[in-house]
């Protein structure tokens, strides 16, 4: 039996893929979280985060964490619910963990940290809050929900409290994950914008990027096993091609945005070139070409 990971919220969809890809590649897995689901394999035991001694006392034994529990997203409950219980479940999981000798530390974090779907305190109409083009792993944090600012906190835990104690970390900051079925819709989302000229604030300011399950699944399974000391952020957004040139893209949407390569040079919104090179992992599902009707609706 390979390495004893848990892995939080484990009965959520990115939890139920993670599970599944980790047994597959020979990892012990203890999965955990609030409620079960109907497909649990293994078995998801009941542990509520917010619970310091129940956590403490699951991470028993744990060698690798896959931290995914957190409230998701920026509409869930109330701005200081979401916040305050975000950071109390990661303060009580990082804790444990480097209480208990584990290992590593796989956060996940989100775009929102970068780029905010929601902009709380601000002008109902925002232009999109870019530092630079394309988004990459190395985009300034500017959280500006609740919601953001707990994952960025969470962040800022694992950089300058915990790794310090002992513990690697990555923080993947996810963009809108998908299966298969909803890629068709977030591509039809982004055409609608891209045509029609619609403002859609989170689309824009995250470079219109998703991933699929199944890719962000192989990637925590991948950084379970490749070398990666110390602290780490990673952008693993994969931009969904929005049938129109970079250039036009940017002068419509992106104006008097800083760029670090011509347009022509780049290909993509968003940069995940510094992934690939540090731990060799590559989306499987590039989303390169649009559903067969989409380039002529």
């Amino acid at each position: 039996m390979g390495m004893k990971v848990l892995v939080t919220g484990a009965a959520g969809r990115l939890g139920r893929y993670c599970v599944a890809d980790l047994i597959a590649g020979g990892f012990e897995v203890v999965a955990i979280d609030r409620r079960k689901n109907d497909s649990d394999n293994p078995a998801v035991n009941l542990v509520d985060l917010l619970d310091t001694a129940a956590v403490a006392d699951i991470m028993k034994g744990i060698e690798a964490v896959v931290h995914l529990g957190n409230h998701p997203g920026a509409l869930a409950y109330s701005k200081d619910r979401i916040c305050q219980e975000n950071v109390t479940m990661n303060m009580n999981v990082f804790l444990a963990a480097l209480n208990h000798g584990a290992k590593k530390i796989i956060f996940a974090s989100s775009i929102q940290v970068i780029a905010s779907e929601t902009f709380e305190f601000t002008p109902a109409s925002p232009p999109p809050y870019v530092a630079y083009l394309p988004l990459d792993s190395d985009s300034p944090p500017q959280p500006r929900n609740a919601y953001a600012l707990s994952k960025w906190i969470g962040e800022t835990m694992l950089r300058d409290y915990f790794v310090p104690a002992g513990l690697d970390a990555v923080a993947l900051r996810f963009p809108t994950l998908v299966d298969p079925t909803r890629l068709e819709r977030v591509w039809r989302h982004n055409l609608d914008i891209l045509v029609q000229k619609r403002a859609s604030h989170a689309r824009i300011s995250q470079g219109f990027g998703a991933l699929m399950y199944e890719d962000a699944a192989r990637l925590m399974t991948r950084l379970l096993s490749a070398p990666t000391p110390g602290y780490r952020v990673y952008l693993p957004a994969v931009c969904v091609p929005p049938i129109k040139e970079i250039s036009e893209i940017i002068d419509t949407y992106y104006h008097g945005v800083p760029l670090r390569r011509p347009p022509a040079q780049m290909g993509s919104l968003i940069d995940i070139s510094r992934i690939e090179k540090e731990i060799g992992w590559r989306p499987l599902h590039l989303m390169e070409q649009p559903p067969r009707d989409a380039a002529h609706a």
